[in-house]
């Protein structure tokens, strides 16, 4: 089996973080890599199952997985766009059949996935780092690979996010290797230049949510392994790492920008873009997230059980604006009031308990068994906190990640 496979799973990781490079508009659907190789994985799956090579196991999470994927397309009979949610709950049937085809293979192949996303880690900070030190030399941004809003100017400094559309999605993206890399530091003393590297772009993509979630999720690792009893010394040696890394980027701003530059990290570094910027429009268009996370709540007192359908809140009438426009349909940019007001009470309730199965397994290998697990744990936490400031649930390296975790935890 590992001979067939290893070699084209190894080649589907590789394209986890080009969310945004090497993208194709089709029919108003935007193809990404990820989505090219994981129909291969899946499409492979589906027919080791067919060939009863492949049974299919039924780990506890499963069942709200599925149940949380179908309601989504039992919306479809009380939703306000039928045809939006038809298409945001086939991806999430896409979504899920990567979560097991993943779960699946990795356990056959016995793949070492932790260092896989380490190494992604450092590669995409890497093409971070050339578009950091790119744009303050002033070359174009086709080269860099930076968006309008991220370039110097904006911020004194440009803010990098590697392959992904936003900061904020390449801090949730480091959030894995990071942990992954701080758990190897921590339990083997190994891999400094590689922690180095992924934390020290962590801190220069300046994203608010992800650092929230890496504090919140860092804060609350601490406890579980003081109540374990672990050393101290290896609790807190990641510091060592973490602290140089946050002053290398600091003084790289400073270096380039001057104390100007620092201010702007320190005191604006929980003012980031709040709101959607539409290109084209010919007013100034700002939608805040607290805007839309009242429009979400109002209109789920009006639906409570249900919801208004899978994908249908930009479909609302106060967007209409947004959508007469010609630009791209409004989001929650908050997950969990997005799934209460698209899906109603019952599905929030299955998608947490999806998410509470996974992390209480991993948890509970990692407090009673294996310490490494409670890393992983929090790598859970500190997504899924940081789910708080955006919405985007089809991202593809989160499901191979939980699915990796699924297998490891049986």
């Amino acid at each position: 089996m590992r001979d067939k496979i290893y070699w084209p799973l190894l080649a589907f990781f590789l394209t986890l973080p080009f969310e945004r490079l090497f993208t194709f508009d089709i029919l108003g659907f935007t193809l990404k890599l990820p989505y090219l190789a994981g129909i291969i994985l899946v499409v492979y799956y589906i027919v080791l199952f067919w060939k009863r090579k492949e049974k299919l196991s039924f780990p506890a999470e499963l069942l709200p997985l599925i149940l949380f994927i179908a309601w989504s397309f039992i919306s479809l009979f009380w939703s306000i766009d039928p045809q939006k949610t038809f298409i945001i709950s086939s991806m999430f049937l896409f979504m899920g059949l990567i979560f097991l085809a993943t779960r699946s293979i990795v356990k056959k192949t016995n793949f070492n996935y932790e260092q896989a996303f380490i190494w992604l880690g450092v590669a995409t900070a890497i093409f971070g780092f050339w578009q950091f030190f790119g744009d303050l030399n002033n070359l174009p941004q086709n080269m860099t690979g930076l968006g309008n809003a991220y370039v110097k100017g904006v911020f004194p400094f440009p803010r990098i996010h590697s392959t992904f559309m936003e900061p904020l999605y390449f801090a949730n993206f480091l959030l894995i290797p990071l942990y992954l890399a701080i758990k190897r530091y921590s339990l083997e003393g190994k891999g400094i230049i590689e922690f180095l590297i992924i934390a020290t772009a962590f801190f220069l993509a300046l994203s608010r949510g992800g650092l929230i979630a890496f504090l919140i999720s860092a804060f609350i690792l601490i406890i579980f392994l003081l109540i374990k009893k672990e050393r101290p010394a290896k609790i807190f040696r990641p510091l060592l790492i973490l602290i140089p890394a946050f002053l290398i980027a600091v003084s790289l701003i400073f270096t380039f920008t001057g104390s100007s530059g620092v201010k702007a990290y320190i005191t604006q570094s929980g003012n980031t873009v709040d709101f959607l910027s539409f290109q084209g429009s010919q007013s100034k268009n700002e939608v805040v997230r607290s805007y839309t996370i009242k429009v979400a709540i109002d209109n789920w007192q009006k639906h409570r059980l249900a919801g208004i359908g899978t994908g249908a809140f930009g479909s609302l009438p106060e967007f209409d604006w947004i959508r007469s426009e010609g630009n791209e349909r409004q989001t929650v940019n908050s997950l969990y009031p997005e799934i209460l007001v698209e899906e109603g009470i019952v599905g929030l309730i299955l998608f947490l308990a999806f998410l509470a199965f996974i992390f209480f397994k991993t948890w509970r290998k990692g407090f009673h068994n294996k310490t490494a697990y409670l890393y992983s744990a929090a790598i859970i936490l500190g997504i899924f906190i940081q789910y708080a400031s955006f919405s985007t649930l089809y991202l593809v390296y989160i499901w191979v990640f939980l699915g990796c975790l699924s297998a490891g935890t049986e």
